[in-house]
């Protein structure tokens, strides 16, 4: 089971009852294993960060730290670990990158931006896809396409076309995805996140994901963006 939507005071004696309470509730549906935090699943927000020591970015979410040690002292432990990385040099146009995304425009690979205009149409194309790349992620579990219009709708207002873009081989299949944005917290500097690369597992696409990377953050070079934050690495 997962147990998630997670908020306390810091109080260790309410956060016992609290538990007590949630664990009794799912132990009499004979579950043995327990999960968290997760507020659903991965589509919805999970994990919790072990420091506030920077501001949070767009779309990163945000607690008290103090829940960490709450879901310990109840009998959790760290199930996987993950890391945001920001990067204030911008590295982009790698000879071998550029190397291997000529060897797949000569397969027949064209990258191109999302087109807002046609935005539902992107999104029923994107979705199986989306559904097969994360399939092998970490605590997976699909949705609904209504959930994922939802989702992705509601990311429409943030969206830069120059930052998130798809690949299509030479059928028009969708073979590869990346999502950024600009980091709309930070008033200081232009800050990108990259927060979803995927490609097809198919070896023949193999640097794919990297090639795409290039083009986004080659864009946000010419644009003067200060930083770019990789996010939510596992």
């Amino acid at each position: 089971a997962c147990i998630g939507n997670y908020e306390c005071e810091n109080n260790p004696e309410i956060a016992k009852l609290l538990f007590q309470n949630a664990f009794e509730e799912i132990t009499s549906l004979g579950v043995k294993t327990i999960i968290g935090p997760m507020n659903g699943s991965t589509w919805d927000n999970y994990r919790f960060s072990d420091h506030n020591n920077e501001p949070n970015f767009l779309l990163e979410p945000y607690h008290h730290t103090y829940y960490n040690e709450q879901f310990l002292e109840n009998g959790f432990q760290p199930l996987s670990h993950y890391f945001s990385r920001i990067n204030r040099e911008i590295h982009c146009n790698d000879p071998e990158v550029v190397r291997r995304g000529n060897e797949l425009i000569q397969l027949g690979v064209t990258i191109r931006s999302i087109d807002l205009e046609c935005y539902e149409e992107e999104l029923k194309r994107l979705f199986p896809f989306i559904q097969t790349a994360f399939r092998t992620n970490f605590l997976y579990s699909d949705i609904s396409w209504e959930s994922f219009f939802k989702k992705y709708s509601e990311a429409k207002a943030i969206i830069d076309p120059s930052f998130v873009q798809i690949a299509e081989d030479a059928n028009r299949n969708i073979i590869g995805f990346i999502f950024a944005y600009r980091n709309l917290y930070c008033t200081s500097e232009k800050q990108l996140v990259v927060k979803t690369i995927a490609r097809s597992i198919d070896k023949q696409w193999s640097g794919l994901g990297h090639v795409m990377a290039d083009n986004v953050l080659s864009c946000a070079k010419e644009r003067k963006y200060a930083a770019v934050i990789h996010a939510f690495m596992i």
